[in-house]
């Protein structure tokens, strides 16, 4: 029986959110990067705010950087050390449409639409780097989750793709799972990978062989965008 603490207007449109301690990180759209402390759930409060300059659609946050999938503009790397004063550190074109980003180690996997899958080296935050890229199809790639050495990638029509980035400089696709609708999000864990797919609902995938990914549930009467968890 969940019920709603508290509230906080982002003024533009929510598309993503990433949580560390006592802040969540909110990618708004037009609006840019939000810094919301949430130390008070009751009465989340904005501390910050990064403008980003075009949609800024997907955040991960790793140590004292935010990585922003900012569409058009590429990746966007924040230096978010003081959540008051967020400031841009560096950038990479990615020349596609950045809509996902998910942060492992070194690397920033970005989900890049229509120009599929893009890895990128953020050892040095000013300077990010590609080194691999990997065409998911003809479809457009909106959502990545990265576990082990295998990224999930939610490509819309095309459904999940799992891409076996063992090697960041030459991803390569293991796996395929046609979800029978329009993959928007995806989040791991363990062995199953859990897609928001839009009219087709929540569908749950068996990824313990990343080869075979197979249906294990679908929920038909809901409709997804993303799907994140813990």
């Amino acid at each position: 029986n969940p019920t709603q603490v508290g509230h906080f207007d982002t003024n533009k449109y929510l598309l993503d959110v990433c949580v560390q301690d006592k802040y969540a990180y909110v990618a708004d759209d037009y609006d840019g990067l939000l810094i919301i402390d949430v130390s008070n759930p009751a009465n989340p409060t904005q501390v910050g705010r990064f403008d980003t300059r075009r949609h800024s659609w997907g955040v991960q946050v790793q140590g004292n950087y935010a990585y922003v999938a900012d569409y058009d503009n590429g990746l966007v790397v924040i230096d978010v050390s003081n959540p008051a004063n967020p400031t841009q550190v560096g950038r990479f074109d990615t020349n596609g449409q950045s809509r996902g980003v998910y942060v492992q180690g070194n690397y920033a996997y970005v989900a890049d639409a229509y120009n599929g899958l893009v890895v990128i080296d953020v050892i040095n935050p000013a300077n990010p780097t590609q080194i691999g890229h990997f065409d998911t199809d003809v479809y457009s790639s909106w959502s990545v989750y990265v576990q082990g050495n295998y990224a999930y990638v939610a490509d819309a029509y095309n459904g999940l793709v799992v891409v076996d980035v063992s090697n960041p400089a030459n991803p390569t696709q293991a796996g395929h799972f046609d979800t029978n609708g329009y993959s928007y999000g995806v989040y791991v864990q363990d062995k199953y990978a859990y897609v928001a797919d839009y009219d087709n609902g929540l569908v749950i995938v068996d990824v313990s062989n990343p080869a075979n990914p197979r249906l294990l549930s679908d929920m038909l009467w809901y409709s997804f965008y993303g799907v994140s968890g813990k």
